[in-house]
């Protein structure tokens, strides 16, 4: 569902969401958390 909204428009999303990047980093951030992801900080 976001995914499709991100198409339909950025700007939008971006208002609903927040940024691109931001959201990028969250998930990052998360995956780390959950051990999907690993790296020393």
């Amino acid at each position: 569902k976001c995914h499709n909204e991100l198409h339909a428009g950025v700007k939008d999303f971006e208002e609903k969401h927040g940024s691109q990047l931001l959201l990028l980093i969250r998930f990052l951030m998360h995956a780390r958390n959950s051990g999907v992801l690993k790296w020393k900080a």
